[in-house]
């Protein structure tokens, strides 16, 4: 209750706040510790860390120096930066409001830009706080602050300047992804009119690709973003109206075609993101991907009547493949054998989900987890022999459209 916080308290909390005086005033330290144990409410946290934290963060920016400096820019920060954020992440409404507000004399940036930019090693806790704020804000249970935080991150990844150094943020930032995808789709298809003339997709859809290859690099990240995706995909394919029935008779296609062309196209974005991401990542971390490629095989894992396993046999019709890594590959080669292995997994998956929804009475009772591997490939001959051509057809020219004009990005 805020009647219960003395106006004098919350006055010093919030004025006259200098960044260079942790030298000098060990108090501004104590009493960040004891805003790291306390749950302060949100107009009050929000003042507390735009005053006391958002001055430091944008002080870290403008510096490139080690944790131990003596630059009075940064010496006896990483503390009191790790004590505010904790106390900012206790709190889903203050970490969304706090990180879309411009607080005065940074700038102009957001705390979003300033958290974004931070290096994750300054900080006692390595930046787990910092995601924790973050995740908080682009999984916020209300629609609007969920998609103005997403939108604010997008912004700032998809900037000539984006620098993300906090291992722990692309999986918070996947979260806002994975929580919903019918914004991604949104964002993906709002705008984009007729893409089988070769028109290119809107700046939405450039930036969301933007975003993504920064956050696709990481392995947590990437498989929570294709899960959700997937389990998506099915969700929409199963509420999908009956082939035939047009409510535009201007363009060329029925509803159905169009929205698999839409969900198509979310795909190949996803998938063309992270194949640009591996690309332009540093070579240490594509020795990492390259051992976790051969691992991957086929994602079937999202779908609901499918479960997880590797080692798919050939489709009716479908080369399925093996896909491998030699060192000497190429950056170049070893992102485009990844978008490989992520397009073949999704058209596999499509083909399970089309196939499942059309026939759910030819699934075997036996999760496909627990098949034999006799049992695996008489399932999989059997989506092969069951699935609409044409859905797939759709779906697959969906994700050619934004392959074309985003591979080279």
């Amino acid at each position: 209750d805020d009647a219960e916080i003395d106006a004098a308290f919350v006055h010093d909390l919030v004025s006259g706040y200098d960044t260079g005086r942790l030298q000098a005033d060990p108090q501004a330290t104590d009493l960040s510790v004891l805003m790291s144990m306390t749950d302060p409410p949100t107009a009050i946290a929000v003042a507390i860390a735009n005053a006391r934290l958002s001055p430091v963060l944008y002080a870290a920016t403008l510096v490139d120096t080690p944790l131990d400096s003596n630059d009075p820019a940064w010496l006896g920060h990483s503390g009191v930066v790790t004590n505010y954020a904790t106390m900012l992440a206790r709190n889903p409404d203050a970490s969304a409001q706090w990180l879309v507000a411009h607080p005065h004399d940074v700038g102009g940036a957001t705390n979003m830009s300033l958290v974004l930019h931070q290096h994750a090693e300054r900080y006692l806790d390595d930046g787990r706080a910092f995601a924790r704020i973050v995740e908080n804000a682009v999984t916020h249970e209300d629609i609007n602050t969920r998609h103005d935080s997403l939108d604010a991150a997008i912004a700032v990844l998809a900037g000539p300047d984006r620098v993300l150094d906090n291992p722990h943020m692309p999986d918070a930032l996947a979260q806002g992804a994975a929580a919903d995808m019918a914004y991604l789709e949104r964002l993906t298809n709002r705008g984009w009119e007729r893409p089988d003339l070769g028109h290119g997709p809107p700046g939405s859809a450039l930036r969301l690709h933007d975003f993504m290859a920064e956050i696709l690099t990481d392995e947590s990240a990437a498989d929570r973003v294709y899960t959700a995706v997937g389990t998506y995909t099915a969700d929409q394919i199963a509420r999908l109206p009956a082939a035939g029935i047009d409510r535009d008779r201007s363009d060329v296609s029925d509803n159905r075609t169009e929205e698999l062309q839409r969900l198509g196209s979310l795909q190949g974005l996803i998938v063309t993101a992270e194949a640009n991401g591996v690309q332009h990542a540093a070579e240490a971390d594509l020795l990492h991907r390259q051992r976790r490629a051969e691992g991957l095989d086929f994602l079937v894992g999202f779908i609901p009547y499918a479960g997880e396993f590797n080692d798919l046999a050939a489709l009716d019709g479908m080369s399925v493949g093996t896909f491998t890594f030699p060192d000497n590959f190429s950056a170049l080669g070893r992102a485009e054998q990844v978008q490989s292995l992520r397009e073949a997994g999704l058209q596999l998956d499509n083909v399970v989900t089309l196939a499942t929804i059309r026939d759910p009475a030819g699934v075997p009772e036996t999760p496909v987890i627990e098949m034999s591997p006799e049992q695996r490939d008489r399932f999989l001959t059997w989506a092969g022999q069951n699935y609409e051509a044409n859905d797939l057809n759709a779906l697959v020219t969906g994700a050619g459209y934004a392959n074309h004009h985003l591979r080279v990005r």
